[in-house]
C-alpha cells in the first residue's frame, strides 16, 4: 500500500556500491509539545530508488523543503521502513500546470516477487 505524506526534506542522497544502488532522504518533523519525553525535532530516514535524486534535482534543488513523498511500508529482517517512490511539490506550492517529477515504480513484478 502506497501511503503519501508532506514532509520537510533537509537532505538526499543517493549511492552505488559493488553493482548495488540506491539513495535515502532525510527528513525533519516538529515534536508534539505536549510530549515531555522529546524536544526539538524528529529525524528520520527513507529508503529510496537510486533514481529520486534526479527527481529531487528536478523539483526542489535548493533543500530544506516540504515536499510530498509516496513511500511504502516495507518489512525486512523484522524491521519496518519506509521506501519512497516517487517525489513532488505539495499542491499548495505548484504553478499551476506546473508538470510533478515522474513517478519511479520500485515494486518487483509478480513473477519475481517471493
Amino acid at each position: 500500500m502506497i501511503n503519501t505524506i508532506t514532509a520537510h526534506v533537509i537532505g538526499a542522497t543517493r549511492y552505488e556500491f559493488e553493482g548495488r544502488k540506491g539513495g535515502k532522504l532525510g527528513i525533519i518533523e516538529k515534536v508534539d509539545p505536549d510530549n515531555d519525553n522529546q524536544l526539538g525535532f524528529q529525524y528520520a530516514t527513507l529508503t529510496a530508488p537510486y533514481e529520486l535524486l534526479d527527481q529531487m534535482h528536478a523539483i526542489a534543488p535548493h533543500l530544506p523543503c516540504n515536499v510530498e513523498i509516496d513511500a511504502e511500508i516495507r518489512s525486512s529482517q523484522g524491521k519496518m521502513t519506509m521506501h519512497a517512490i516517487a517525489v513532488r511539490l505539495p499542491s499548495q506550492q505548484r504553478q499551476p500546470g506546473q508538470n510533478t517529477a515522474p513517478k519511479t515504480d520500485t515494486k518487483p513484478d509478480a513473477k519475481s516477487a517471493s
